[in-house]
Order: C-alpha cells, then structure tokens, then sequence
C-alpha cells in the first residue's frame, strides 16, 4: 500500500513538472536549431530576429488534418508576408515510428507545393516537448519583444477543421492581426483538432 502511495504522489510530481514547464503566455522562446528538409540547411532562430511575429505551425504532412490545412496555412503565410509576420514549419513526428516524417518525404511534399516557408525536422523533438505538443496541426505565435519572440497566442487555426468553406472565425488570422496593432484580442488559447504525435 505504501509503494503504491509511493507512485501515485512521484507521478502528481511528475506531472506537475510537465504542466509547470509548458510555455505560458508571455514567456521567451529559447533559440534552437533544427533541420531544414527541403535543403538540408541548419534552421537557427537566432538568426531570425528580424521579424515582428513568428508564427510556428506544428505540422506532419500525413497527418490528414494537417494536409486539409495546408492550403489554409500557405495562404496565410502568403497574406502576411510583407507585413513581417515569419511563418515556420515544424515536422515533431520521429522517422522510426514515422516514415512520412524521413527528410525526403518531408522535401517531396514542401517541393510539391510548394511550401512558401520553411519545414524543419523535429524528431528528437527538442522544440515540441518545450512546447508540450501533443497534436498537428498545433499553432503558436510569438511577438518580437526587444530581439526576443515572446510567446502570444496558442491557438487552433479556425473553427472549421474538415472544410474551409464552414470556417466562421478565423482565429489565428484575428490574433495577428491584433498582434500587429498592438491590440488586445479575444482569443489566448483554443483546442486544437488534429492527429497525435509520433
């Protein structure tokens, strides 16, 4: 009986420990470094500072949400481009329980669009587990903050996730908008529909 207490209150510890470690509103996003798929180059954030908002979409291509969306992302990314808002994909699915996510899959479908942003490897994932993502597509977005991404809004996309044609609030789409008049918004954190990570 007392090893079992014994578990029970070292797995509330635990947990504890996850919870209190996700990214909160407000919060700095370390710099990592992470592959590109489609040229094989190193991803620094570090060198990315130059931005006004960083909007990271966790995304596996085989995921069908993800392939419903990625039409809805490429618009987006297209839509803000000249407004410095710096869109990045991040695969955080793992090759060997993945095959979808090996580096050359990833390269034939950012190819085949093509994808107008980068789509990085993740599949130890060190920036996913940061961020305690558990779905693609997952969303988050950052505002520079004296050279610094600071964490804004974790969100859904839409509310619409099997038809865009259903879409009646364009949740992220409002958030940057906010984000870049420096107004409040309604919308801090969604749940997010999607596909388990691998």
């Amino acid at each position: 009986m007392r090893l079992i207490k014994f578990v029970f209150c070292l797995s509330l510890s635990f947990s504890s420990l996850v919870c209190s470690a996700q990214l909160q509103h407000g919060e700095v996003l370390e710099n990592f470094r992470l592959i590109n798929s489609v040229d094989g180059s190193t991803f620094n954030l570090e060198q990315e500072y130059d931005h006004n908002l960083l909007v990271l979409v966790f995304f596996a291509h085989d995921c069908p949400y993800s392939k419903i969306y990625t039409e809805r992302i490429i618009k987006l990314a297209k839509n803000y481009d000249t407004k410095d808002v710096f869109v990045v994909a991040i695969n955080p699915n793992s090759p060997s329980l993945d095959i979808d996510a090996s580096p050359e899959r990833m390269k034939k479908y950012a190819v085949g669009f093509p994808l107008p942003f980068p789509y990085l490897s993740d599949p130890q994932k060190t920036v996913s587990s940061k961020l305690h993502i558990t779905k693609t597509p997952s969303v988050y977005v950052f505002k520079n903050i004296s050279n610094k991404y600071v964490m804004q809004y974790r969100a859904a996309i839409d509310d619409a996730p099997e038809k865009e044609q259903a879409v009646v609030e364009s949740y992220l789409a409002k958030a940057i908008d906010a984000l870049l008049a420096n107004k409040s918004f309604k919308y801090r954190y969604t749940e997010e529909v999607g596909c388990q990570i691998k």
